[in-house]
Order: structure tokens, then C-alpha cells, then sequence
């Protein structure tokens, strides 16, 4: 999702009336009461609510992959457990399989 979306998001919520009174209340207050004033922060803050949310749920599931990733299992995966033979030298499948599991 890029800005532009989020900005058009925005502005459809407050066409269609759904407005975040919280949001509006401290959009109206910095704006010292001016009406204009107050729309046009409104959508900064509405913009960057957005962008925290998205933020905070990607943070979440990058978290949630990071714990299942370090919980233990009763068994490491089997790739990266394989060894070729020489000393603490993983092989290519199983170096394939950790670069797999690290790329977001």
C-alpha cells in the first residue's frame, strides 16, 4: 500500500462521513479551531494512523515468523541439521533451505 492509496482511502472515509472523532477532536484542537485547518490535519493524522497500523501488523507477523522460527521443534528441520562430511560445513541444500528461511 502506497501513499497515494492511503491518502484516496482518506479521503473516500471522510466523504462517506466516517470520521474518527478522536482524531478529529485533536486535528481541531492543534488547528486552533480553524475549519480548514482542522480537515487538512485531520487527513495527516488519519494518513498516519494508517501507516502505524500497517506498520504495527507487519511488525506482528514478522514476530510471529521470528518465534515459530526459534520455538523449539522436537527435531531440527532435516536441512539444516546435514552436514556434508567436513568439519561444521553445511551443504548446499541445506545452506539453500536457511537462506529460504530468512528472506521476507
Amino acid at each position: 500500500m502506497n501513499k497515494e492509496d492511503i491518502y484516496a482511502q482518506v479521503s473516500v472515509e471522510i466523504e462517506e462521513g466516517n470520521i474518527y472523532q478522536g482524531l478529529w477532536a485533536e486535528a481541531f484542537s492543534k488547528a486552533e479551531g480553524d475549519l480548514q485547518r482542522t480537515k487538512a490535519k485531520y487527513i495527516e493524522l488519519r494518513v498516519n494512523a494508517i501507516i502505524r497500523q500497517f506498520n504495527d501488523q507487519k511488525n506482528h507477523e514478522r514476530a510471529k515468523k521470528l518465534k515459530n522460527l526459534f520455538t523449539p521443534k522436537s527435531e531440527p528441520p532435516p536441512a539444516v541439521s546435514k552436514f556434508d562430511g567436513k568439519e561444521g560445513l553445511m551443504t548446499e541444500k541445506a545452506k539453500e533451505s536457511v537462506r529460504r528461511l530468512f528472506r521476507w
